[in-house]
């Protein structure tokens, strides 16, 4: 029978899943009010038309074969039987793809609804939208599964935003949408541009540059005419005649009008052409470089009139550690921790004065790339790995047997945290590897970095432990299959060779990972500018 409404009896749904990942299944009944609940007396249970025995409650679990099923039930009160209702579901479903569904552009202002599918392992498809939340990133704001593009009357560029369905805080999926900028732009100014000064002599370009709303300018020099009372126009090009007067530096205000009647003006200065000459040359640039990294230098010569010019074409720059390439100076790089030392930049011309500058090469050796943590002889224990820092995506989110990589659906050498199954048969029971490198990585202004082994014994006592570090070209490994597996690592080498602990651990385990239910049982930091891993166990 269908989940229809009940023959005798508080009326009540069956509720569950039509797909499950594994052959572990639960279903429920589900009544209006409290009072249907305790009105039930027995509940019968039917898979595949079979009563299930030992089953009699309003809640049904069971691991059941991988396929196609039929699930029923009915409840006894004191009015009798009701009818059975029935749901069809499968098990050892395997979700393939999740995505979002909807519109990849819209304009300002427009709503559009997205969907989000998960396709599986038998081609099949669900709507899934109601398990999920759709948030998106600046430029709009979902209303339920509705997302409405947000209207910026001060921006004049198309905005890309990514949409993401998030469940239980993790996101599934996302998808690139276009929000295409609907603001009219207009001239809000326009002026008359060039040169301020003008040598004698000397021939240059004004133009008339018009300024839009969304801040963009454009040459609008061809809608005028330029006018000048010494000198003359050629189009937007200013001529100045030489003339043999010294020391007539003086002002000169030149126009551009257009067929509306608009004049624009600009008082510039006419420089006498007397000779100048250098009266100062400076070396200039960064005080500091990074190791590996480049930065210009370049060489100013200051004249007698107290213009300024770049001179650097003539003169020939090096340093004394470090290359350069014309006037583009490259730090050298090693691995020695900690050796910020000085550098002198010198630039050479002949018949010049030589230029030095004195500058500091920031050391910026990074050396620890994988943390490698052993518990050793302790089989009982439930068990975690966490990443303490607010900053670092994924903090909290724990590792443990049978959720081996942090995040989920992470390569393993791409993970944060790798954890171990257990391996009862040999001294290390239990394993978990830290991926500093990537933390530093993605949070370079993070000094130090926390990370925490938490769990819970059968029974409270010591537990004996090591823990190393590996090299920045070391990668994580997870080798073995569900239930044996161990975290390794390939390529690098020790660069804090393995230490030892001795830390406590709380009994209780009662097979819960929640990292809310579980103790410390060691902490480590680790300290990015010194390169070290220091542990706690004293809690």
């Amino acid at each position: 029978m269908p989940n229809s409404v009940c023959l005798f009896g508080p009326a009540f749904s069956l509720k569950g899943d039509s797909r499950f990942t594994g052959q572990d299944v639960n279903f429920q009944l589900i009544f209006d009010d409290q009072s249907g609940a305790d009105a039930v007396l027995y509940t019968e249970w039917y898979l595949d038309d079979i009563l299930v025995t030992g089953q009699s409650a309003i809640n049904f679990a069971a691991k059941i074969p991988c396929g196609s099923h039929t699930i029923g039930a009915r409840i006894l009160s004191h009015n009798g039987w009701s009818g059975i209702k029935t749901l069809t579901f499968k098990s050892c479903m395997v979700p393939v793809l999740l995505y979002i569904a909807g519109a990849n552009t819209l304009n300002e202002g427009e709503s559009i609804n997205y969907t989000v599918f998960q396709n599986y392992n038998d081609g099949t498809t669900d709507n899934v939208t109601d398990q999920y939340t759709l948030t998106s990133t600046a430029g709009g704001s979902f209303n339920g599964s509705v997302f409405t593009a947000a209207v910026d009357d001060n921006n004049y560029e198309s905005v890309a935003v990514t949409i993401s369905a998030v469940k239980d805080g993790i996101t599934g999926a996302t998808k690139q949408v276009t929000i295409y900028n609907t603001t009219p732009v207009t001239i809000t100014a326009v002026r008359l541009t060039g040169p301020d000064t003008v040598n004698e002599g000397a021939a240059v370009d004004y133009s008339v540059m018009a300024t839009y709303s969304n801040g963009t300018q454009q040459d609008v020099s061809g809608q005028y005419v330029f006018s000048t009372p010494e000198g003359s126009f050629s189009g937007k090009k200013l001529t100045i005649p030489a003339n043999t007067i010294t020391g007539d530096t003086r002002a000169l205000t030149i126009s551009a009008s257009n067929t509306s009647g608009q004049t624009l003006t600009k008082t510039i200065t006419i420089t006498d052409t007397s000779a100048v000459t250098i009266v100062s040359t400076s070396l200039s640039g960064p005080d500091s470089v990074n190791e590996a990294a480049s930065a210009d230098f370049s060489v100013t010569a200051t004249y007698s009139d107290g213009t300024q010019q770049d001179i650097s074409a003539q003169y020939i720059f090096s340093a004394n550690d470090g290359a350069f390439a014309g006037r583009t100076f490259t730090a050298s790089s090693n691995e020695i921790i900690g050796d910020t030392r000085t550098v002198t930049i010198t630039a050479s011309a002949a018949g010049s004065f030589t230029l030095t500058k004195n500058i500091t090469v920031v050391d910026k050796t990074f050396k620890a790339g994988v943390l490698v943590v052993d518990l050793y002889n302790n089989t009982s224990l439930n068990v975690i790995g966490i990443i303490d820092n607010p900053e670092v995506i994924n903090n909290h989110v724990s590792t443990y047997t049978g959720n081996n990589i942090m995040p989920a659906g992470a390569v393993p050498a791409q993970a944060l945290i790798l954890a171990s199954d257990l391996n009862s048969g040999a001294t290390t029971s239990w394993r978990f590897t830290f991926n500093l490198a990537k933390m530093v990585a993605q949070n370079p202004g993070t000094t130090d970095f926390v990370m925490y082994i938490k769990g819970r014994g059968v029974g409270s006592g010591s537990l004996n432990g090591g823990f190393s570090l590996r090299s920045n070209e070391a990668q994580m490994v997870l080798n073995g299959s569900p239930g044996s597996y161990m975290p390794s690592v390939t390529n690098g080498k020790n660069v804090q060779e393995l230490t030892p602990y001795r830390g406590t651990v709380v009994g209780g385990a009662n097979g819960s990972y929640a990292e809310s239910d579980l103790t410390n049982i060691i902490r480590f930091v680790y300290n990015v500018p010194n390169d070290k891993v220091t542990v706690t166990t004293d809690f």
